[in-house]
Protein backbone atom coordinates (compact mmCIF):
# COMPACT_ATOMS: atom_id res chain seq x y z
CA UNK A 1 0.00 0.00 0.00
CA UNK A 2 2.64 2.38 1.05
CA UNK A 3 5.02 1.69 -2.40
CA UNK A 4 1.22 2.31 -4.48
CA UNK A 5 1.17 5.42 -2.55
CA UNK A 6 4.59 6.78 -3.26
CA UNK A 7 4.32 5.73 -6.80
CA UNK A 8 1.16 7.56 -7.09
CA UNK A 9 2.50 10.51 -5.71
CA UNK A 10 5.47 10.27 -7.98
CA UNK A 11 2.87 10.05 -10.84
CA UNK A 12 1.18 12.76 -10.05
CA UNK A 13 3.80 15.39 -9.24
CA UNK A 14 5.92 14.19 -12.63
CA UNK A 15 2.51 14.63 -14.49
CA UNK A 16 1.94 18.35 -13.07
CA UNK A 17 5.54 18.92 -13.40
CA UNK A 18 5.00 18.31 -17.04
CA UNK A 19 1.86 19.90 -17.48
CA UNK A 20 3.47 22.95 -15.95
CA UNK A 21 6.28 22.43 -18.14
CA UNK A 22 3.89 22.43 -21.18
CA UNK A 23 1.75 25.12 -20.25
CA UNK A 24 4.64 27.32 -20.27
CA UNK A 25 5.83 26.18 -23.83
CA UNK A 26 2.58 26.41 -25.17
CA UNK A 27 2.03 29.87 -24.00
CA UNK A 28 5.27 31.40 -24.83
CA UNK A 29 4.80 29.57 -28.11
CA UNK A 30 0.80 30.97 -28.38
CA UNK A 31 1.75 34.39 -28.10
CA UNK A 32 4.48 33.67 -30.52
CA UNK A 33 2.33 32.69 -32.79
CA UNK A 34 -0.88 35.40 -32.19
CA UNK A 35 1.57 38.16 -32.12
CA UNK A 36 3.16 37.19 -35.99
CA UNK A 37 -0.22 36.37 -37.66
CA UNK A 38 -1.24 39.80 -35.64
CA UNK A 39 1.35 41.25 -37.85
CA UNK A 40 0.57 39.23 -40.72
CA UNK A 41 -2.93 39.89 -41.03
CA UNK A 42 -2.39 44.00 -40.41
CA UNK A 43 0.08 43.89 -43.29
CA UNK A 44 -2.49 42.69 -45.39
CA UNK A 45 -5.27 44.79 -44.07
CA UNK A 46 -2.51 47.43 -45.12
CA UNK A 47 -2.67 46.17 -48.91
CA UNK A 48 -5.85 46.06 -49.48
CA UNK A 49 -6.44 49.67 -47.96
CA UNK A 50 -3.87 50.62 -50.53
CA UNK A 51 -5.61 48.55 -53.07
CA UNK A 52 -9.24 49.93 -52.49
CA UNK A 53 -7.46 53.72 -52.75
CA UNK A 54 -5.59 52.92 -55.65
CA UNK A 55 -8.70 51.35 -57.60
CA UNK A 56 -11.31 54.27 -56.38
CA UNK A 57 -9.12 57.02 -58.08
CA UNK A 58 -8.54 54.44 -61.31
CA UNK A 59 -12.25 54.17 -61.49
CA UNK A 60 -12.86 58.31 -60.84
CA UNK A 61 -10.22 58.98 -62.88
CA UNK A 62 -12.36 56.77 -65.86
CA UNK A 63 -15.79 58.30 -64.93
CA UNK A 64 -13.89 62.29 -65.14
CA UNK A 65 -12.43 60.20 -68.60
CA UNK A 66 -15.96 59.48 -69.98
CA UNK A 67 -17.71 62.34 -68.87
CA UNK A 68 -15.03 64.34 -70.68
CA UNK A 69 -15.60 62.26 -74.42
CA UNK A 70 -19.55 62.41 -73.68
CA UNK A 71 -19.36 66.30 -73.70
CA UNK A 72 -17.06 66.14 -76.69
CA UNK A 73 -19.51 63.91 -78.74
CA UNK A 74 -22.13 66.72 -77.82
CA UNK A 75 -20.19 69.64 -78.35
CA UNK A 76 -19.42 67.22 -81.49
CA UNK A 77 -23.13 66.87 -82.73
CA UNK A 78 -23.87 70.59 -81.87
CA UNK A 79 -20.74 71.93 -83.97
CA UNK A 80 -21.77 69.11 -87.31
CA UNK A 81 -25.11 70.44 -86.81
CA UNK A 82 -24.76 73.98 -86.74
CA UNK A 83 -21.48 74.11 -88.98
CA UNK A 84 -22.68 71.90 -91.92
CA UNK A 85 -26.39 72.60 -91.55
CA UNK A 86 -27.03 69.01 -91.12
CA UNK A 87 -30.14 67.33 -88.87
CA UNK A 88 -29.87 64.98 -85.80
CA UNK A 89 -29.94 61.64 -87.67
CA UNK A 90 -27.32 62.16 -90.15
CA UNK A 91 -25.07 64.57 -87.24
CA UNK A 92 -25.52 61.02 -85.39
CA UNK A 93 -24.68 59.25 -88.06
CA UNK A 94 -21.57 60.50 -88.55
CA UNK A 95 -20.59 60.42 -84.61
CA UNK A 96 -21.45 56.96 -84.35
CA UNK A 97 -19.21 56.29 -87.85
CA UNK A 98 -16.23 58.49 -86.21
CA UNK A 99 -16.76 56.13 -82.92
CA UNK A 100 -16.78 52.99 -84.73
CA UNK A 101 -13.49 53.96 -86.84
CA UNK A 102 -11.86 54.86 -83.08
CA UNK A 103 -12.74 52.07 -81.26
CA UNK A 104 -11.62 50.00 -84.49
CA UNK A 105 -8.01 51.27 -84.56
CA UNK A 106 -7.63 50.76 -80.55
CA UNK A 107 -8.93 47.21 -81.21
CA UNK A 108 -6.26 46.36 -83.76
CA UNK A 109 -3.51 48.27 -81.55
CA UNK A 110 -4.33 46.01 -78.93
CA UNK A 111 -3.70 42.99 -80.58
CA UNK A 112 -0.43 44.10 -82.00
CA UNK A 113 1.10 44.28 -78.80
Amino acid sequence: MVKYEKENRFRSSLKEGLSYISNVISAKLFNQIIGSTQRVIDNIEDRIMKIQKNLLRKILIVQVFWLGIVLLIFALFFFIKDFFDWNNSISFLFIGIIVFIIALVLQFGEQNK
